[in-house]
């Protein structure tokens, strides 16, 4: 529909028809300069979501640890600021819209304007003989722009799926600080399974500010079974996740056999361990030594 408007009214007058189409490039450029300008904004947006959304899941995950300590209100606060920042960023994104809509549709009204004023004059002098044919030209080239502005509620879909795709490849991109493939580190030719920790103090990245291990310090005999016994939350799999170095601890020691696992090659350490995940709630994770 776009292109056949285009060629009827270029078949049927063409100079005419470029008049009118001059408008054309004006919506195109504010069209694609709103997209660029909102694309850095929905990314905030959907960081402060992402941020908001594992509060929640936090919270429902560990929701009777919540009643337990009653941080029902401390969570929902920490949740309402997430929304009032995704709020208040999506207000931009008003002024956005606000700007390419009204651009659009002046453009459009300002061209149908230039077509009969430039089309009269051409009738006045003669290089038009019927008053049909501006009339054609103009609702041809009417019809071309109400495509354009069918398009525009999907602006929104595509700058969604650029900011999207622009956090996805942020994190693919991301350089990580642990390669599991890496040959560096020792390979120890035997492994007895003793392991001491040290003063360990750990928080997870995405919740820098709560010390999930603060100065944790554990000694675990080779050949012997140990249980780790406490509330949910109280970082039995976080410790796993620890020794299996899954995270990086923020200070503090973990020993096996006396030689600390940063030393250790990562695909040599993994190896020697075998792990099952819990299967029910309030289980723990039950780790071995691989024979």
């Amino acid at each position: 529909m776009f292109f056949a408007a285009f060629i009827v009214a270029i078949a049927i007058q063409w100079k005419l028809a470029l008049i009118t189409m001059s408008v054309i490039p004006a919506i195109f450029v504010i069209t694609f300069g709103v997209i660029a300008l909102d694309a850095p904004v929905e990314a905030r947006i959907m960081k402060i979501y992402s941020k908001g959304g594992s509060i929640a899941q936090e919270a429902i995950s560990t929701i009777r640890t919540v009643h337990a300590f009653w941080a029902q209100s401390k969570l929902i606060s920490k949740y309402d600021k997430y929304l009032i920042a995704a709020h208040t960023e999506g207000k931009k994104k008003s002024i956005f819209y606000g700007v390419l809509f009204s651009t659009e549709y002046f453009c459009v009204y300002s061209g149908i304007a230039l077509a009969f004023w430039k089309g009269y004059k051409m009738f006045r002098s003669g290089e038009i003989e019927s008053v049909g044919t501006v009339f054609t030209v103009v609702f041809s080239i009417l019809i071309a722009a109400s495509t354009i502005s069918a398009i525009a509620p999907q602006f929104q879909t595509f700058t969604n799926a650029a900011a999207a795709a622009s956090e996805l490849f942020e994190l693919i991109d991301s350089p990580s600080m642990l390669d599991p493939l890496s040959e560096e580190g020792v390979k120890p030719e035997k492994c007895e399974g003793r392991l001491e920790v040290k003063d360990l103090k750990f928080s997870y990245p995405s919740r820098p500010g709560i010390q999930v291990l603060n100065g944790l310090d554990l000694s675990i005999p080779a050949g012997k079974t140990t249980a780790l016994v406490g509330a949910s939350g109280c970082g039995k799999s976080t410790l796993i996740g620890l020794l299996e170095r899954w995270y990086e601890r923020k200070s503090g020691e973990i020993l096996l056999d006396g030689t600390d696992i940063t030393s250790i090659n990562t695909r040599w350490l993994r190896s020697q361990i075998g792990l099952v995940q819990q299967v029910c709630p309030g289980a723990v994770p039950l780790l071995y030594p691989q024979s």
